[in-house]
């Protein structure tokens, strides 16, 4: 359930009731008294009578427009919390009739639209209270809030042609129509380090030439397609190495520069002309929880930041979201993935670079014992489940039990007012471990994974080739 705000404060209630009793022989008076009792009763959780001296208020029917507009929103809320959402909905209506600059009214009526379904009114309501006071952070987070339900609620799932190897753990980015995935686990021994590409246009897979590392990262410079990090092809030796693709030459290049620590798999993100790169693991497969960061405009070198990971992580896909970067389900040791899920404004990865950069690997305890400056969000719902890039709100999709043997298709919504997660979807069949990109404001894509796990081997033995598309057909 969506909480409302509460209702108009009653200040005093004795004070208020002492006043009320010298005017309540007019109309105004008496439609006072059944607020305040009204008001009194839902602070005490009797939603029943509250309505009930709500309803008693509207019928002394005050001259005071003002009141009745409270009259109405208060009663909205109290039907809310009785889970009749149509009246809920109708009492918000009447509300904003009579008072068209009551923000609660907006707030009661989206409300309710969202446990009736209604994605589409619940947006025409935030829109016309944004109208009213644009900054209203509560109607934009519940505009954004609507916008991914009815998005999700309306999902079409496509198969595209599929991977030309199994995979899982991969990574995918996405650039002029063409989707590029690597360094994902798979039973195919010539397929570590094979850069898979995509071709939305001719539904079509191919490979590029091979970029020198496996179990880098795919990520967009720039406009470019790097793969950071990973270990080169001909040793086990993990490697700082960032390798950039020429599509005119179809050569690898080394165009950025290369990373100051060596890093397996880590957790790469992009913010505005910054990209961020964390965790990973090095040449003693030790989990690290070190940061670096490079401007590309400026292109000059990686910067080691003050700030590390909140415990050290490795195979995990960072997103950025409203200006925050968000990291979850990460590898701090073996296949036993951490459920919780963290945030930091990018700000404050961005602006604490390092006066004298070390390129040595900062100590596995170094921040095992605290969080900050990151923020603990919330628990995941399930092991190796993937963060949607881009969406506000969160959403995670697929995953499996501790155990990793049971997959699930469920997609969840991390609702921030209820600190609870909401089911608003489902995959086409369950898997964990997939990877995932945004394909445009309309469509994502989810790829590879795997079926059964509870250790890299099972679930390495049952990853899949399956590519799908979301698209939000928004009905």
């Amino acid at each position: 359930m969506n909480k409302p705000l509460e209702i108009d404060p009653i200040g005093n209630p004795a004070a208020a009731f002492q006043q009320i009793k010298l005017e309540e022989g007019t109309p105004e008076g008496r439609t006072k008294v059944h607020k305040e009792k009204g008001n009194d009763l839902f602070m005490k959780k009797k939603y029943h009578e509250a309505v009930e001296e709500y309803s008693e208020g509207i019928k002394q029917k005050s001259s005071d427009v003002n009141m009745n507009a409270v009259l109405y929103c208060n009663r909205a809320t109290a039907q809310f919390y009785l889970g009749n959402y149509s009246s809920s909905v109708q009492d918000a209506t009447k509300s904003r009739e009579l008072k068209p600059d009551h923000i609660k009214a907006y707030v009661r009526g989206t409300n309710g639209c969202l446990e009736l379904i209604n994605y589409t009114e619940a947006i025409e309501w935030c829109d016309s209270g944004l109208q009213v006071e644009p900054t209203n952070q509560r109607l934009q987070e519940l505009r954004k809030k609507a916008v991914t339900l009815k998005n999700w609620y309306h999902i079409k799932w496509t198969q595209l042609a599929n991977l030309p190897a199994p995979m899982l753990d991969a990574v995918v980015a996405v650039l002029d129509k063409k989707i590029y995935v690597a360094g994902g686990h798979t039973p195919v021994d010539d397929a570590f380090d094979q850069v898979f590409v995509y071709d939305i246009n001719a539904d079509y897979w191919s490979w590029l030439p091979p970029p020198g590392h496996y179990y880098g990262i795919p990520h967009i410079i720039g406009g470019r397609l790097a793969i950071i990090g990973g270990r080169p092809s001909y040793t086990n030796i993990v490697t700082n190495k960032v390798s950039t693709f020429d599509e005119t030459s179809q050569t690898w290049t080394s165009y950025y520069p290369n990373l100051l620590s060596v890093r397996d798999r880590p957790g790469v993100a992009s913010h505005l002309d910054h990209v961020i790169v964390a965790g990973g693991l090095d040449n003693s497969l030790v989990v690290q929880d070190d940061i670096e960061i490079l401007n590309w405009k400026e292109n000059s070198c990686w910067k080691k930041i003050s700030i590390t990971l909140p415990v050290p992580m490795s195979i995990f896909a960072p997103i950025v979201v409203d200006d925050y970067l968000f990291i979850g389900d990460c590898t701090a040791s073996s296949f036993r993935r951490a459920r919780l899920i963290y945030k930091i404004p990018v700000i404050k990865i961005i602006g604490s670079v390092k006066s004298q950069p070390s390129v040595e690997p900062i100590p596995l305890q170094s921040s095992i014992l605290s969080v900050e400056p990151w923020v603990i969000v919330t628990g995941a719902t399930h092991w190796s489940t993937a963060l949607v890039p881009s969406s506000s709100p969160l959403v995670v999709v697929g995953g499996s039990e501790y155990s990793g043997r049971t997959t699930t298709s469920d997609i969840m919504m991390y609702d921030d007012s209820s600190k609870s997660w909401k089911n608003i979807g489902s995959l086409s069949f369950p898997r964990a471990s997939v990877a995932i990109a945004a394909l445009n404001d309309n469509a994502i894509i989810v790829i590879g994974g795997y079926t059964n796990g509870g250790d890299i081997a099972l679930a390495t033995s049952s990853s899949l080739t399956t590519v799908e598309v979301g698209q939000f057909t928004n009905q």
